[in-house]
Parts: structure tokens; sequence; C-alpha cells
């Protein structure tokens, strides 16, 4: 996980080979930050230490409790060489 910051907002790249990723960088769980909670495990999954939460690092989705809902994700495109990200103005009400 690479944290950013974009537009004041901090988020979470995930890179596997040419799959590239970005989500907020909060747990759905407990609002704890990914980039200092969370990692890539062995299984494909972003696992979240404050509690135990996984995530799909595709999607976001909760793969199991206690994570409550999919991580937000951004837009995020690769170009040149660089990646590009586009975030939302506003984030869900869930976060």
């Amino acid at each position: 996980l690479w944290p950013v910051e974009v537009a004041g907002r901090a988020w979470v790249i995930v890179r596997e080979g040419e799959s590239v990723r970005c989500f907020y960088d909060r747990c759905s769980h407990q609002d704890v930050k990914l980039s200092e909670f969370a990692q890539l495990d062995a299984a494909g999954g972003i696992l979240c230490f404050a509690h135990g939460a996984r995530f799909c690092k595709l999607t976001g989705e909760p793969l199991c409790f206690p994570g409550k809902f999919a991580l937000w994700q951004a837009e995020i495109q690769q170009r040149e060489g660089e990646l590009w990200l586009r975030v939302p103005q506003q984030l869900p009400e869930d976060y």
C-alpha cells in the first residue's frame, strides 16, 4: 500500500502487476488509516491489523467481518508511466 495525499485527502494505492487501484485511506470498520494499519496479505486481500477486517484489493469489497462495507475507490489511470487520480468532491455519507 502506498499512501498519497490528493486534494487534502489521504488515499492508498494498491498495485499488482499492471493492475492499479486507489482507495480512500480509511478502514470501513473503525475509520483507522489503512496506510498505518494494513498491508496486502498472502491471499490477495488488504488486511487491516487494527481489528482483522479484510478487503478485496481489486474491488474494495469486505471479505470478512468486521469490514462493514466496501472501501471507497477513486478513479485511477496509468498514462505514459504516470498515475492520474480523479478524486470525488465528496465522500459517501458512510465515511
